[in-house]
């Protein structure tokens, strides 16, 4: 069990890790701290 446990710890860890590599940072054109990102369409799309 404590083997597992540890397992699913360093898999978890190993995700995050990884998981944002390729990320860069954008320009918003505010000096405001943001926390949600909004998408509009231009179409609807069925």
């Amino acid at each position: 069990m404590k083997t597992l446990f540890c397992l699913l710890i360093l898999l978890f860890n190993a995700v995050n890790v990884f998981s944002q590599s390729g990320w860069i940072i954008q320009p918003s054109g505010t000096t405001d701290a943001l926390f949600d990102v909004h998408f509009l369409m231009r179409a609807q799309v069925s």
